[in-house]
């Protein structure tokens, strides 16, 4: 499950698009990571070009994971590397979880199963590969980028702490 911080890079496009030994890349993300505005409607339509356009790569498999699902766990980025001859991993795979101070790497592999059982679900859950690349795109050519549109600002003007204290002498 990626986060807002699962933003593509040049370097990283680069990898996902040569021609030799393309690196491959699945993610499930969840609705609202898609639908939060985050600085302006033109900065998200551009952060959700990449990844509309690269879930149609054949080694890129993005999934969304729709509002109706309900919560998901946190966010969290399971690592493989490349196999050997004898289809044994090169390196062991760690799982960077995400939290609001910081990411913590997880190496245990009782940790890694219960991600990987994790992330399982989240991809039953989640849209099909045609119908998430679909909503990617209608998101970034949509107006109706982000919240903006559901979230009215509130008509009357904000209570001031200093007028809750008036109202209650």
């Amino acid at each position: 499950m990626c986060s807002r911080s699962c933003v593509f890079v040049v370097s990283d496009v680069d990898r996902l698009t040569r021609r030799n030994k393309p690196a491959t890349y699945t993610a499930v993300l969840h609705e609202s990571v898609l639908r939060t505005v985050i600085r302006s409607r033109k900065v998200m339509a551009a952060q959700l070009r990449n990844p509309a356009d690269l879930s149609s790569h054949p080694n890129v498999d993005i999934r969304v994971l729709p509002f109706r699902a309900g919560l998901s766990t946190g966010p969290f980025l399971i690592l493989d590397f490349d196999v050997d001859r004898k289809g044994k991993p090169e390196e062991p795979s760690p799982v960077y979880v995400e939290s609001f101070t910081g990411g913590i790497f997880l190496e245990r592999p009782a940790d890694l199963d219960r991600y990987r059982e994790a992330y399982g679900v989240l991809r039953r859950e989640a849209l099909d590969a045609r119908p998430s690349r679909d909503l990617l795109r209608k998101l970034r050519r949509s107006s109706n980028v982000g919240v903006a549109r559901l979230w009215r600002p509130q008509t009357r003007p904000a209570i001031r702490p200093s007028d809750r204290l008036a109202r209650t002498r």
